[in-house]
């Protein structure tokens, strides 16, 4: 929620400009290099490296042929469905 509204008893106070205007236009040009799922692929693996070197942490890598694979897609999907 934001901070600019607020609720004064049972009401509710809307700010002024609902849809403010952004001092900085989003850039969305990198999206034009991104024409495949491979080429997506790539560049979110090469993100999480770069983050991954820059924090010096290691990323999380999940295991399909772990023996607890098939509990965490379960406790996943449950998830998934229980929020609709």
């Amino acid at each position: 929620m934001c901070k600019c509204c607020y609720t004064i008893g049972d009401t509710r106070r809307f700010c002024n400009d609902l849809e403010p205007v952004s001092p900085h236009p989003f850039d969305n040009s990198f999206e034009k290099e991104l024409t495949s799922v491979q080429i997506v692929k790539e560049r979110l693996h090469k993100e999480i490296m770069q983050r991954c070197l820059a924090s010096n942490q290691v990323p999380l890598c999940i295991n399909p042929l772990s023996a607890s694979f098939k509990n965490f897609a379960r406790y996943v999907l449950l998830i998934i469905y229980s929020s609709f």
